[in-house]
């Protein structure tokens, strides 16, 4: 019998929430400097000159005669910032659109790379959908260090042309079936290959423990 572990739908989400954020992010960022920028540098044209001392600018115009003038153009009558600030905004904001856009397709691209991927074993071979496949004969060890607290055990084994590591994570794939799978890797693995911690229980076992454990805190509750 095969067990097979489909790419958690909550872990994938993520990756959809990352591309959004940094995407969104970026596109605003580019707008404003597109389009806010050169607005923004209209008004500070109109506003601002520069002085005789190299960056340094003073008003064109009193506080009333901007009030009046910003009304004209259906400007916010709030002192625009000077030139040499707003070529700043324009520069930061082509700066975020150039590192969010980019993060926010690689988000993308690792969503629909991961999106329906599968991992299975029936306990002698583990296969993957992207192509990957080792027999349980090749395993060297099992690295279960992280496994108890993040899901994540790292799977050593031999190609024939050299050593590659699988990592299994129960976060990244549906985690009953997953566990399912080291626990069926480890019935043929000798104590010294499991580093790091100690061999899965089966579904049965662990069940019955779960049972055993929702028993227990119903007693203290009471």
């Amino acid at each position: 019998m095969t067990t097979r572990a489909n790419s958690n739908s909550k872990f994938l989400r993520r990756f959809l929430l990352i591309a959004a954020v940094f995407g969104g992010f970026g596109l605003y960022s580019l707008y404003d400097a597109v389009f806010t920028g050169p607005s923004r540098m209209k008004k500070a044209d109109a506003f601002w000159k520069e002085t005789e001392e190299v960056g340094k600018f003073e008003p064109k115009m009193s506080d009333e005669e901007w009030i009046t003038y910003a009304k004209e153009k259906n400007w916010p009558i709030k002192k625009p910032k000077n030139q040499k600030e707003t070529v700043g905004y324009i520069y930061w904001n082509y700066f975020m659109a150039a590192l969010c856009i980019p993060a926010g397709i690689i988000a993308f691209m690792k969503y629909f790379k991961a999106n329906n991927t599968w991992i299975e074993s029936d306990g002698s071979q583990l296969t993957t959908s992207w192509g990957e496949s080792f027999t349980v004969a090749n395993i060297k060890d099992v690295d279960k260090k992280k496994w108890d607290h993040k899901g994540i055990a790292k799977i050593r084994y031999n190609t024939g042309s050299g050593e590659r590591v699988f990592v299994l994570d129960d976060f990244k794939y549906d985690r009953p079936p997953t566990d399912e799978i080291l626990y069926l890797l480890e019935q043929k693995l000798s104590d010294e290959q499991i580093l790091n911690g100690s061999r899965e229980l089966s579904p049965e076992a662990k069940a019955e423990l779960a049972a055993k454990e929702a028993e227990a805190a119903e007693s203290e509750a009471e």
